[in-house]
């Protein structure tokens, strides 16, 4: 059997095999090691937002919803003053 031989029992038989994929082993390797990576960085904060989830109880959503809140009203007071000011000063 010849080293570029890639039949089977290398006497020219029906069953092909390739030798190697058609981009070659290090673009293959490459496209595995990118897939691994991209998963990884989807895994990682999807595991980390389930584990965060299990630990905030009623009471931290009770306070996230205040802290929140208070955000959303003091921005709206600064937005509403500035306008206020510019319009008529």
């Amino acid at each position: 059997m010849s080293a570029h031989d890639n039949t089977i029992g290398g006497r020219g038989g029906a069953a092909h095999f390739p030798v190697a994929p058609k981009g070659g082993f290090s673009e293959t390797a490459g496209r595995l090691m990118k897939g691994i990576l991209v998963g990884i960085v989807i895994a990682g904060p999807v595991g980390g937002a389930s584990m965060l989830r299990l630990s905030i109880g009623r009471r931290h959503l009770v306070w996230i919803n205040r802290g929140s809140g208070g955000i959303l009203l003091l921005s709206g007071a600064a937005l509403l003053g500035s306008l206020l000011t510019h319009h008529f000063l």
